[in-house]
């Protein structure tokens, strides 16, 4: 490792601030996997490895949540590097854990206030980040952010808005499924729309690309400049985090429905086998809300597939997969909290 790494390195790309990159250290201590069955702590079906910062729990059959216990440190460089000298002994600023799962296209920034902590200066923060199993599949990447948590105009040399980056550490991986490598299921990719013939125009700010269907991939428009820099925010506090929030709400709802109708076209209707593995996972993520009276998944697969074929039934598929995102995407809560958040601001 170099000294700047060590050090903490000022990085300016993207940023017209002082950010400082790999500044905080993240330590996982102990890893709960809590379900129906006994689970010995002792069992090496759960792996803990701090060399390259990675979590397996592939080896435990049944869980339904797990609780990942750590500690994040902040030196005392993090905030004199990144704040206006006159807000570093009271500094206005968040620890946020970025967790994100792009199989699911689960992101969620949970902070220092959601552990019942206070962020008042150099130090460790311990932390005890709940993951629940209906959330994830494949991996989940768990990284550390300190963001503003206050606006401020003192010194336009530092970051001044509500939510922007500070400092980060290397993230952890968190490993809940063997699954194959397909080049990151449904990571957001962020590309020029016009640069592309086979993508929509430019007024388009998203497309789920079926150009190879075993691995369809999900694209941001990166001429909607504005909007990728507000979701990409990790913030917690403020108009952009809660704009964020409804935006992948969004998105999330255009992009699940196309996955289950591909899903439900491509399905055998004599065996319920998917085409693609992908196909398995994403009926799996919504089984508990497509067909709520149906138990087994093959079952279910079976008769997403015959609503799919049927003229008559198709629309009834329709339906159940709406209500199956709008329960599992709580729209009016964003709307509510955006809504709230403009009127604080007013």
């Amino acid at each position: 490792m170099s000294s700047d790494e060590l050090s903490g390195r000022i990085v300016g790309e993207g940023f017209p601030h002082n950010y400082l990159e790999d500044a905080l250290e993240l330590t996982v201590e102990s890893v709960e996997v809590r379900g129906d069955n006994e689970f010995d702590e002792d069992d090496d079906t759960v792996q803990v490895v701090t060399s390259d910062r990675r979590i397996s729990i592939v080896g435990v059959p049944q869980w339904d949540d797990v609780v990942v216990n750590g500690t994040v440190e902040i030196p005392q460089k993090v905030f004199n590097g990144t704040l206006p000298a006159e807000q570093r002994d009271d500094p206005p600023v968040q620890l946020v854990l970025a967790t994100r799962c792009s199989r699911t296209i689960l992101r969620r920034g949970p902070s220092n206030e959601e552990f019942d902590l206070a962020v008042d200066g150099e130090g460790e923060y311990q932390f005890s980040l709940k993951i629940e199993r209906d959330d994830v599949r494949g991996e989940v990447e768990i990284q550390p952010y300190v963001v503003r948590s206050e606006h401020q105009s003192i010194d336009v040399d530092y970051a001044t808005q509500v939510g922007d980056r500070l400092a980060s550490a290397d993230a952890w991986t968190l490993e809940v499924d063997e699954t194959e490598d397909d080049g990151g299921f449904l990571h957001p990719r962020i590309e020029p729309f016009d640069r592309h013939d086979s993508f929509p125009d430019g007024e388009h700010l998203h497309y789920l690309h079926f150009e190879d269907p075993s691995t369809p991939k999900l694209y941001l428009n990166a001429n909607h400049g504005r909007l990728v820099d507000v979701l990409q925010n990790e913030g917690t506090r403020g108009a952009d985090p809660r704009f964020r929030d409804v935006l992948y709400d969004y998105i999330e709802q255009s992009v699940w429905q196309q996955l289950l109708l591909r899903a439900a076209s491509d399905i055998d209707v004599e065996t319920g086998e998917p085409r693609h593995p992908w196909q398995e996972e994403v009926v799996e993520l919504f089984e508990d809300e497509l067909y709520p009276d149906i138990d087994e998944t093959e079952e279910l697969r079976r008769k997403i597939a015959e609503d799919a074929a049927s003229g008559d039934d198709l629309d009834v598929l329709v339906h159940q997969i709406d209500l199956a995102i709008q329960r599992r995407i709580d729209h009016p809560q964003r709307a509510t909290d955006l809504f709230q958040e403009g009127l604080h601001n007013d």
